[in-house]
């Protein structure tokens, strides 16, 4: 039987053989990357033809998921080996919205040069061209019928107007689209790593590029780099433990400094290596302004309140900027505007959620402007040069919001670019996708900024005498609970289809997966412990968050329980009643009552951070308080065990330590975020349901009594039937770098 002839293509000086993996440029070899290879061999087995970004990415990689973006860097790297360039695409061309087609004339021959098909194809039509300007597009030509020549004076008339038009359209266009992205656009991939990159800062000369090596684009550990651009080797400045955000260049661009957590502080490492040092101590996000004469930066006052102030270097002449309603709210970032007049912020709220970004007037007053998508979750937010737009990452208004909960910080999900022109402009999205875009750093000539893309996903997983096993398979899902018998593990999770996170329940015993309140988003939960009931808060249409009660069985509707004030974390206690927090006056307080709202009492009139746990016996209740006022306790606090007839409080550990009951109340789980692996499991005292401590508030292990019953646990375990049987969330992060061209 005849065996089909081995071909190669030529196209141009090349030439490329699919069966050898060779692209060969006058018999020289040209170096790709297996991936671009293929992808090459698509768009020449298919010259002329338009072929979509869909249809790559099967073709390429089959049956996997992969971003868009590793096929626009493929297409990059080709170009850049083929020679061509923006101004003059000869072999790889874009069509907005339609794909990439090869435009250069193939040949297709067998290995020993023979001739098979000769493809050659008369352009008969205007391409839009990738570098095509908007007038190209409002001046297509049309195409015209041929008429009888008794018609041609009409037709030249309306195809006069319809240039006339065009033009018109044109200038309205380019006035009104001034810094677009364009969709077609390559974005420029500026880091490779297999696990995230994020917190992008440019020098002032905008030639070397500082970020963060860490999973969490808010807060979360990292190790800060620096890399020359356009094309330099990342290089490592950092190597500690520490919680780190908001890096940025000193004025001379010789220096970054960033900031850590617990203690508050700012820390510079030179761009050139060597060791880091405390720089400016209680302050974070730190930037200099007004040529490099004066600081601009978050300062932590009592009760984990971050107000954004301004000083001289030395701390001299320091007055507050913006004060963020609440006790508890935090300012988190800053920018300050080109013109010196206004404030770009980053606010989190009292109830510890995320919240739209607002400028506020640097000089001090109430003209505080609200931008973004309404009730959108605003992570970071950057200026144009000229102080006209507002660039920024945020999700869309119906999306789950970034907030602290009982695991600690939990990103807000998809997170796009979005711009507004500054004052009084409308917000625009810019970007789309399953991707997320976190971080914004504008170039200093405005053509360009750099942000942190990738996706991130979290999934519930169950431990026991069997392993690990995995419980949600898909979305987003957070927040596992066990019933109070440890048959059946409740979580929250959301996906494309839904509204926000939705209540799951899993059967341990026979394996069925359930919605328990479909269509209801989400935030917090609480399932009573006969199982019949569920209490849980949810915003409403201002942003504003309110508790509900549900039955399981779905035989009635969800019922509001009505107040005057925010309420949210609620927890059911054993007789029924609910613990919750109630915010008043721009503080939290610890709160008890019945589900139908009435017998309110508050526990406790001192102020509190946030709920964790009740005890299975319903005596304690386990909160986060601020600090006491004193420099350490500001930045501090202590977690305590509030009894909840109100008779008691206890001390348990000092610093932002989260920990939770198990089932049986036997253990204690017990982790510091901000502590690498510091997840334990601590017996309690039979008599009083709380583990035992050696001083006022532990701050290590061995503060704590019986320290060898304690066992170690590499997961933070957010509920456990025992310390055996626990469940606990995975985040996956994978982000990079990519510099985004703007129109």
């Amino acid at each position: 039987m005849a065996t089909e002839p081995s071909v190669v293509y030529e196209f141009g000086p090349f030439r490329m053989d699919p069966d050898k993996q060779t692209l060969l440029r006058e018999n020289d070899p040209v170096a790709v990357t297996p991936k671009a290879f293929e992808t090459l061999l698509v768009l020449v087995r298919r010259s002329r033809d338009v072929v979509s970004k869909e249809e790559l990415l099967k073709e390429v990689w089959p049956n996997s998921f992969v971003e868009e973006s590793n096929l626009s860097q493929n297409i990059f790297l080709l170009r850049k080996a083929l020679g061509d360039t923006a101004e003059n695409r000869q072999y790889i061309v874009t069509l907005p919205g339609r794909g990439y087609r090869f435009a250069a004339t193939v040949r297709t021959v067998t290995e020993q040069g023979e001739a098979l098909v000769a493809q050659a194809r008369t352009r008969t039509q205007i391409v839009i061209e990738e570098n095509e300007s908007e007038r190209d597009h409002a001046l297509r030509p049309l195409t015209i019928p041929q008429k009888p020549r008794a018609g041609l004076k009409f037709l030249l008339s309306m195809t006069a107007v319809a240039v006339l038009l065009a033009l018109c359209a044109f200038f309205i266009i380019r006035g009104s689209r001034l810094a677009q992205i364009t969709p077609d656009k390559e974005w420029g991939q500026l880091t490779f790593f297999t696990d995230s990159a994020v917190y992008p800062a440019l020098s002032p000369d905008g030639r070397m590029l500082a970020f963060i090596r860490g999973s969490d684009s808010f807060i979360g550990r990292g190790q800060i780099y620096v890399k020359l651009l356009p094309s330099g080797e990342p290089v490592q400045l950092t190597n500690d433990n520490t919680v780190k955000l908001a890096p940025s260049f000193t004025p001379d661009g010789s220096s970054i400094v960033y900031s850590i957590i617990e203690p508050w502080d700012t820390w510079e490492v030179s761009a050139l290596g060597g060791g880091p040092h405390l720089l400016l101590p209680n302050s974070s996000s730190l930037t200099w302004i007004e040529k490099g004469k004066r600081l601009l930066f978050s300062e932590m006052r009592e009760g984990l309140h971050l107000v954004l102030v301004t000083s001289d270097e030395d701390r001299g002449n320091s007055r507050d900027v913006y004060v963020p309603p609440g006790k508890r709210s935090m300012a988190h970032h800053s920018y300050l505007s080109p013109d010196g007049r206004w404030v770009l912020v980053v606010e989190m709220d009292s109830e510890g959620d995320i919240v739209p970004c607002r400028v506020v007037p640097f000089q001090g007053g109430k003209d505080v402007k609200i931008v973004g998508p309404p009730n959108g979750k605003c992570l970071s937010g950057a200026w144009s040069p000229d102080g006209k737009w507002i660039y920024l990452t945020s999700n869309a208004s119906n999306a789950d919001p970034g907030r602290v909960g009982p695991a600690g910080w939990q990103s807000a999900p998809d997170s796009h670019l979005w711009r507004q022109r500054f004052p009084d402009g409308e917000p625009e999205q810019l970007t789309f996708g399953p991707t997320s875009q976190e971080g914004v750093a504008m170039a200093p000539d405005g053509k360009s900024l750099i942000t942190s893309v990738g996706v991130e996903d979290r999934t519930v997983w169950l431990h026991d005498k069997d392993g690990d096993h995995q419980i949600s398979s898909e979305g987003n899902a957070s927040s596992p609970s066990f019933s109070s018998d440890g048959r059946r593990l409740y979580f929250l999770m959301s996906n494309g289809q839904t509204r926000g996170e939705e209540l799951w329940m899993k059967d341990l015993a026979g394996g069925e997966l359930d919605r328990v309140l479909p269509g209801t988003p989400i935030q917090a939960y609480s399932v009573s412990r006969d199982g019949k009931e569920v209490a849980f808060t949810m915003n409403d249409e201002r942003g504003h968050s309110n508790l509900w009660v549900a039955p399981t069985s779905r035989r009635t509707p969800p019922v509001r329980i009505s107040s005057p004030v925010a309420e949210d974390s609620p927890y059911f206690l054993p007789d029924g009643e609910l613990v919750f927090r109630a915010i008043e006056g721009g503080s939290n307080y610890l709160y008890r009552m019945k589900t139908d709202g009435s017998g309110r009492q508050r526990i406790s009139q001192e102020r509190i951070l946030d709920i964790f746990d009740v005890s299975p016996d319903g005596r304690w209740v386990a909160v986060a308080t601020p600090g006491a006022g004193n420099e350490e306790q500001i930045n501090l606090g202590t977690t305590k065990a509030f009894a909840v007839d109100g008779t008691a409080t206890v001390s348990v550990c000092a610093g932002y330590c989260i920990f939770n009951w198990d089932t049986s109340g036997r253990f204690i789980y017990l982790s510091y975020p901000a502590e690498r692996g510091m997840n334990l499991a601590l017996p309690v005292m039979r008599d009083s349901g709380l583990p035992m401590v050696r001083s006022v508030a532990a701050t290590r292990i061995e503060d704590f009594g019986r320290p060898k019953e304690s066992q170690a646990i590499p997961w933070q375990v957010e509920s456990a039937v025992n310390p055996s049987v626990y469940a606990y969330t995975r985040e996956n992060t994978r982000r990079n770098l990519y510099r985004i061209q703007l129109q």
